[in-house]
Order: C-alpha cells, then structure tokens, then sequence
C-alpha cells in the first residue's frame, strides 16, 4: 500500500509543512554548496588532501539535490507533469547513484575515477537545470521579455568570465586577467569571434571547452533552453511563455511556437553533428596539436552559431587551398545564418517535396499532397543571402585578383572570395588576413557586416529582410505608392517603420562607438576602428588585429558593443512587436520639406 503524502496546502501552517519547508531549504543551500564546491574543485589544483574533500562535497551536494527531487515528487500533487520536464535529472542521478553503489562494492580505481566524473557531471547538469526552471517560471510570471534577455545573457557573461579566470582554463604561463576574460565570454555568449588571447595557446582544453559551452548556449539562446525544459511538463507553455518564445525565436504566430522551439535544438545539434563528421573525414590531420575529433568538433560549433572563434591563430589561413573544407565550414557559416524559422520552413517544403516525389514513383493511389508555400520571410531570406554572396564574392574577386589574392590559383582565388563574402555578414573567419585586403574590399565587408544575416539567426546586423524592406520603402516612394509591396504582398506600415527603427538605432549605435574608440584609442587609423565597432555591433569578429592591443577603456566599449549587438535587436523587436497603446487624441496634421 503506497504511502499518502501530507497535503501541505490545506494546512501550510502545520509543523509537519514547517518541518518540511526547513528539510527543503537545508537540502537546497546544501546542494547549491556542492555546486560551489565543484566550481573550486573542477577550476583549481588542489593537494591530495583538499581534492578528497571537494570531492567529498561534491558528492553531498548531489546526495541532497537528489533527495530534495525526490521529496518533492512525493509531496507533488501530479506525478507525472512533475517529473516530465526532469526526466534528465531523475536519468542522471539514478546513473550517478548506481554507479556510486558500483564503486564501493567493486572498489576498481578506474571506474572510481569514471564515476567521480559522472557525478561532477550530474551535479552540473542538476544545476544548470534549476536555473533554467527558475528563468522560465519567471517569464509565466508575466517579466517582460527584454528584462530576461538581458538578465540571462549578463548572467552567462559573468559566469563565463569567472570560468575563463579559473587556473584550470589558463594554457600558458600568463593568467587570464578579469577584462580579456569578460571581454572573451561576452564575444563568445554574443557569438561574436573577437578575441583578445589567443584561443589555441592561451586556453587550455577545458578552457576551449568553457569557450565552446558559452557559444553554444548564447547561440541558440539561454531562454531558448530554459523554455523547451519547460515544455516538456504536462500542458507545456503557458500563455505567457508562448509569447515569450515566439519573440525570441522569431516565429511569427503563435501556433507554430512549440514546434520552431523544439525544432530549434534538433536543428542545431544536426546541422553541427554532420558539419563536425564532414570536418572530420576530410582533415584527419589537423594543424597543431589538437586531435581530429576536438578540432572539427571545435570548428563545427562555431561555424554554425557564427561565432568566429579558431584554434589557429591564423583562423583557416592552413586551408586557403583545401576547397572542400572551406566548402563545408562556409555551409555551416549560412545555414546559421539562414535563422530557425527559415530552416524550419525550408524542411517543410523539402519533406513535402521527397514526399511527392515517392508518391509519383510507386504510382500510389489518390492525389499527391499539396506542395507548401514558402513564406515571404523565408524567400526574402533566401534570396538576399544568396544576392549578397554572390554580389560580394564578384567584387572581391575583382578587386584582390591583383591584390591580396595574387598568389593563388584562380580557382582558388574564386573560393577564397566566396568565403570571404560568406564570413563578413555572419561569421569571422578568414583565409587571408584582413589587413591583407585593399581599403574598397574592407569597404564592402563593412556593408555586408551592416546588412548581417536572418531573422531569428545566430547573426547579427539590421538583417537580410530589413534591408530588403528599406530597399522596398525608397522603391515604393520612387514609385509613388502609398503601400509597400514585395513579393505580390503588402507589407503592414508598423513592420515598415520597425525596419526603419532598426536601421536607425543601428547607425546611431555604430557612430557612438566609433567615437567611443577613437576617443580610448586616438592612435588606431579612422577605418580600423570603424571597421572594428561594425565587427562588434553585428556581432562578427572580424578584425584587422588590434583588438588585443587596445586599452581597457576600448576592450571595455567593444565588450558593450558586442552585447548591445547581440541582445539589441531581440529586446527591440520584442518592444517594436508589442501591442501599440491606442491614442485618446489625435494631433493635427502639417507637412514638412523633405531633401
């Protein structure tokens, strides 16, 4: 006869519920304790002695998460919504716990070790979890969706700083002062590639490894996370939360929200799983002293989430005559460009179509089923993407045949070129270093950096449709029309002048941190800076190498620019998408001179 739990909501007053209340919290601070513990015994070396106890720690603070887990499944009122957005933590825990109960009937070193490991990992991961719970409770809580960016993304960045700052992260003999840390968690949760270390010597594994965690997370989105764990519990998202996620993923109603949240994190380990494999068979051998597995791993993350980040020092300047690998990684580049939304549709309209095609081929009964129509966003983004690359590619390879490129073959020159108007609108990566390249070609990067990539991307920018909308406007008033039009659609007015607000902010922004540098740094030349401050704003990376020689003030004003970049255009769009208060009068009309 199974046990009936108290029911504390009767009588929360009770000292069964205050006794309870007390047994909670103590397991809490006691798990949160553990999780310290494993921050100072993961980050530092520590003498034999001082290792056990952390060890020790760690282990206690696992025991008492998993213990508060498991009193609050009994005293939950529904089981199963309870335990259905922990399935993980209650996986983890039960696999941890075994093999704790192995280690001490065993006794085997080894495996001692491996579940030392295993622990380490399930409290982080129990951790983690919470924390994500608790963001997402607040946005059903009715917090505005900017607040949470905000809150999140400056969360992460202090969290990546500390790790970066840890012993256990330094790969050289120089530690990690707390700007260059700050400076290399905010350009890699802004996904950005800015750097001013170098990745490949002065970070060790772990390091990278932090480096590599905070891309991730700041790629796909933080909240992005903490909403899909959500999801999972009985009902899913609530009102709130729905228009929470639809905001940050860009989804346009707020039916197709779930299914773009769930395809987000799908999408995203697929497209860096492939990527990373391809990476793999075609550089068994790579520069360095990285294994295969962890550079095309390593690669392959930051391609897709645009960020930018390399272990050579000379980004992907060993592969300047090795076209299919920049073939692979200028794919990952624009398919995390392309946004969610767009993959998401563009899955749909090829699904429909393999379905269509087998139907013709085995000849089945009854009409094939209807081909879907790809949405204006998704035409826009396609078009303007590949617009701009092949545009870019042209001018590039006009203008450094002579110029940066004189040494390569000309096939080779072609590659180099399309990479090098892939990279600028999302990603920075280079084949050939900047400083390389003539004044007009660094021009031109600097307008595709500005355009960016998709909405609901990785990239950054004003954005491939918001550029397409401005270009729409000046037609539309060349043309004498009232409405803006594209694609045999009208367009509402209020998207018209969110796409000029965008564009507006995003100007204002660039010359304010221009200024901001030449004032930190007189002595950098106009256009290394200017060059710079686009680079940070639309979250980039591209540099002409004076980021790590910049003072404080300017490693300090790029650290804001790349945060600004990153969540600006989220916590603008969610303020411009919000509901317009209705005006109780109306003032009268009068017409200015324009021009």
């Amino acid at each position: 006869m199974r046990a009936t739990p108290p029911d504390l909501r009767s009588d929360p007053g009770s000292k069964g519920a205050a006794r309870l209340r007390w047994l909670a919290l103590g397991l809490r601070v006691l798990g949160w304790s553990g999780a310290l513990a494993l921050g100072f015994h993961v980050g530092f070396e520590h003498e034999p002695m001082e290792a056990a106890l952390l060890a020790s720690a760690v282990e206690a603070g696992l025991g008492a998460f998993a213990f508060d887990l498991l009193l609050r499944l009994w005293l939950a009122a529904d089981r199963t919504a309870f335990v259905r957005p922990r399935l993980l933590e209650f996986a983890t825990y039960g696999l941890t716990g075994f093999a704790l109960v192995a280690v001490a009937t065993v006794g085997d070193g080894a495996f001692a070790s491996a579940a030392a490991t295993l622990s380490d990992i399930a409290l982080g991961i129990g951790a983690a979890a919470r924390v994500a719970r608790r963001l997402a409770d607040l946005g059903a809580l009715g917090m505005r969706v900017p607040t949470l960016v905000l809150g999140s993304f400056g969360g992460l960045v202090l969290l990546g700083a500390l790790a970066l700052m840890l012993p256990a992260s330094r790969g050289g003999a120089r530690p990690i002062g707390f700007v260059d840390a700050t400076f290399q968690a905010t350009s890699a949760v802004c996904v950005t590639g800015l750097a001013t270390v170098n990745v490949g010597q002065d970070l060790s594994q772990f390091g990278q490894a932090v480096l590599l965690g905070l891309v991730q997370i700041g790629g796909v989105g933080i909240i992005t996370f903490a909403l899909l764990l959500t999801s999972f519990g009985r009902g899913g998202l609530n009102l709130r939360q729905l228009v929470a996620a639809r905001e940050i993923v860009s989804g346009r109603w707020l039916g197709e929200t779930r299914a773009i949240l769930y395809s987000v994190i799908a999408v995203t380990l697929t497209i860096e799983l492939i990527g990373a494999a391809l990476l793999y068979a075609i550089t068994p051998v790579p520069p360095g002293p990285w294994s295969p597995g962890w550079f095309s791993l390593f690669h392959a993350v930051n391609a897709f989430c645009n960020a930018g980040f390399g272990l050579e020092i000379s980004s992907l300047g060993a592969f300047d005559t090795q076209p299919l690998h920049l073939a692979v990684m200028g794919g990952l580049i624009v398919a995390g460009g392309l946004g969610f939304t767009t993959l998401v549709d563009c899955g749909r309209y090829l699904r429909a179509t393999l379905v269509r095609m087998l139907h013709r081929v085995t000849q089945a009964r009854g009409l094939p089923p209807p081909l879907p129509r790809l949405t204006l966003q998704a035409r826009l983004a396609i078009a303007l993407t590949l617009t701009l690359i092949l545009v870019g590619a042209f001018a590039i390879f006009l203008i450094e045949g002579r110029g940066a490129l004189r040494g390569y073959s000309l096939s080779s020159q072609a590659t180099i070129s399309l990479f090098h108007s892939i990279t600028p609108r999302t990603a920075g990566f280079t084949v050939v270093p900047i400083e390389a390249f003539h004044d007009s070609s660094c021009w031109i990067m600097i307008a595709l950096m500005a355009i960016g990539g998709c909405p609901g991307s990785t990239a950054g920018g004003i954005k491939t449709v918001t550029f397409a909308l401005l270009l729409a406007s000046v037609l539309a008033i060349l043309r004498g029309r009232e409405s803006v039009e594209i694609g045999r659609r009208r367009l509402p007015f209020t998207t018209v002048t969110a796409a000029v607000a965008v564009a507006t902010v995003y100007a204002g922004c660039v010359f304010v941190t221009t200024l901001a540098l030449l004032l930190t740094d007189p002595q950098v030349p106009v256009r290394h800076v200017l060059f710079e401050a686009v680079s940070a704003l639309s979250t980039v990376g591209l540099s002409y190498g004076i980021t790590p020689n910049l003072s404080i003030g300017g490693k300090l004003v790029l650290c804001a620019a790349m945060f600004l970049g990153r969540v600006g255009p989220i916590t603008l769009a969610a303020v411009l998408s919000g509901k317009p208060r209705a005006a109780s009068f109306e003032y009268p009309e009068e017409t200015v001179s324009i021009g």
